[in-house]
């Protein structure tokens, strides 16, 4: 299985600087990975790529309806969209985006043939307390258990943990796999298979650089990365394809 790799735009760029980020990806190779540049609303327009991927920052949960400011599954299939993440920390924290509207959305994901991309992580706090398990159990199970078992598979999960992003820690890539050897087996338990026979990617965000990218890839479990980004190439995407030939 190919490594995910999602650089999540957020609220950068101008026009501008997009289409300059979507000349840089395009030199990309991707033999080795599957790279997906997750653009703002109003630039999706601007994608053209056949390297690489189209991806969403977030999808409503609705399918159609009078809901102002919000864009649906259909519109962004209009856009050829390919994947969208569903529950970023920041959508939880500053929109109360829950499990039950990440299901929803998913479905809604799901119905127009756009992966979503569901992520997950404990907080500080959770942490701390020994929480982590479950925390991620609690998101995990709430936003796929709805879902058929054909649906779930098709779901790609990213670990967040929130302490990590945009704080100096150093990262430990043992855990990190440890912890999406857990998260596989929550799915496992929902599709009662063992988790060892599933082929969903977990990839991993938080406190990724360019010293520790290719040690976390490496680790079976771990799918991919997803890093927030500006309007430059992540230094350490760029070293992963360098070393990789991607």
């Amino acid at each position: 299985m190919k490594k995910l790799i999602v650089a999540n735009l957020k609220m950068h760029g101008t026009k501008f600087e997009i289409e300059e980020l979507i000349n840089q990806y395009n030199q990309i190779k991707t033999s080795h990975a599957q790279v997906v540049l997750c653009l703002p609303y109003p630039y999706l327009y601007l994608f053209k790529s056949n390297n690489i991927s189209l991806g969403a920052q977030d999808v409503s949960n609705k399918e159609v309806g009078a809901f102002t400011g919000q864009v649906s599954a259909e519109m962004l299939a209009d856009f050829k969209v390919d994947y969208c993440l569903v529950g970023h920390a920041e959508r939880r924290k500053y929109n109360a985006e829950n499990t039950m509207q990440c299901y929803e959305k998913i479905l809604q994901l799901l119905k127009h043939n756009i992966t979503p991309i569901l992520c997950v992580g404990e907080n500080a706090k959770q942490r701390e307390e020994g929480l982590t398990l479950k925390t991620l159990k609690k998101q995990v199970s709430g936003a796929l258990k709805r879902l058929s078992p054909e649906d779930i598979k098709k779901v790609v999960i990213a670990y967040e943990p929130i302490w990590a992003i945009k704080n100096i820690v150093k990262v430990n890539p043992e855990e990190i796999n440890n912890i999406n050897i857990e998260i596989l087996k929550i799915v496992a338990k929902l599709l009662k298979q063992p988790f060892q026979d599933l082929q969903i990617p977990i990839i991993y965000g938080g406190a990724v650089n360019q010293e520790n990218a290719n040690e976390i890839l490496s680790k079976k479990f771990v799918g991919g990365l997803i890093a927030g980004i500006r309007s430059a190439l992540p230094r350490h995407t760029r070293s992963y394809g360098e070393s990789k030939g991607f």
